[in-house]
């Protein structure tokens, strides 16, 4: 049947349902991506980095609907800028996580004190074509 490779076996649970979200839920759903940025001195970066992993991260991953989630730290292009970008599977699963005014920060208790600044945006996915 022509070049057709059989990847069925390589593919996990989490591979599947993430396939399948980005090909049918974004149709039905409008998967939302989510980006956060937050400015943090110089001499606080260690310190946020451990909170932003173990405080950030934890909060953000117990609300349904999060499908994927990175965070990355300053480079010399962004020397004080920390990110967050989660996507998700529904403006209603946004919505549980950051509440109706889901256009601003939703800063965890305890991670306010080291922020000098911050910004989110936010963006529909356009699923990409992998073929």
């Amino acid at each position: 049947m022509g070049n057709y490779i059989d990847y069925s076996p390589y593919l996990g649970y989490k591979d599947v349902k993430y396939i399948l979200i980005n090909t049918l839920g974004l149709i039905l759903n409008k998967m939302i991506v989510r980006i956060f940025k937050a400015i943090i001195p110089t001499e606080l970066h260690i310190e946020f980095e451990i909170k932003f992993k173990e405080i950030s991260v934890p909060v953000v991953k117990n609300y349904k609907g999060l499908i994927s989630l990175e965070i990355g730290r300053p480079t010399k292009w962004n020397p004080q800028e920390f990110i967050m970008i989660s996507q998700w599977e529904t403006e209603k699963d946004l919505i549980e996580f950051a509440g109706q005014n889901w256009n601003q920060a939703h800063i965890p208790k305890g991670m306010e004190k080291f922020i000098s600044e911050c910004s989110v945006s936010h963006y529909e996915s356009i699923v990409l074509n992998t073929a």
